[in-house]
């Protein structure tokens, strides 16, 4: 069995499939701006989810990058770490340019890996809700590594949580990151039990 940094599947949530072929649902070239959704072909599909599995490999290293600087920044100047920790205006610009950051990161890296494939593509008007994402994702992935990605969302959450309530100045950003895990461990708990619920059915 061949090891694989990010489980097979985890690309097949930006398809759904139509009469005509697929949608296809990727993000905006422009940051924040809703995603954009292209009616693609069978014979279209594999090239476009190699495409995407290969951003999200970029993705990950981009962040893991911006983590690494981040972290650097911090050892380098360690006030910097209580300007975050402690809810000031000065902290909050910080935390929303490396939120900028990011976004724009991951957007450059989806457009610059799949937008060649998408030029002449037709748009549609039809959107791929987070229902359909999660189910196709479900069918996609194995029901191992929905429960891997789930335990380290709920981690994630429930650490980030306790950081924010035990803390004696109360930590917003940890309370903003809980916040943002928390969505993230309640998709892959739905699709968990979407997988075995099917996988029961069948």
């Amino acid at each position: 069995m061949s090891f694989h940094l990010l489980p097979n599947g985890l690309e097949e949530a930006q398809f759904k499939r139509v009469p005509e072929g697929w949608l296809f649902s990727t993000v905006s070239p422009w940051l924040f701006a809703p995603r954009r959704t292209y009616l693609i072909s069978d014979a279209q599909k594999p090239a476009i989810a190699e495409r995407v599995r290969r951003a999200r490999y970029l993705r990950f290293a981009v962040i893991l990058l911006l983590i690494a600087l981040m972290s650097i920044g911090i050892i380098m100047n360690p006030a910097v770490l209580t300007l975050v920790k402690t809810f000031s205006f000065t902290g909050a610009i910080i935390f929303a340019a490396f939120v900028v950051l990011t976004v724009a990161a991951i957007t450059v890296c989806d457009y610059l890996t799949i937008g060649p494939l998408l030029r002449d593509l037709p748009r549609s008007s039809r959107k791929i809700g987070h229902a359909d994402m999660m189910q196709s994702q479900a069918q996609a992935m194995s029901a191992p590594a929905i429960a891997i990605f789930a335990s380290l969302f709920v981690v994630a959450t429930a650490g980030k949580a306790y950081e924010a309530l035990t803390s004696a100045s109360g930590n917003w950003m940890a309370a903003i990151a809980a916040a943002c895990f928390a969505p993230f461990a309640l998709a892959f708990i739905g699709m968990l039990v979407l997988k075995l619920r099917n996988g029961h059915a069948s």
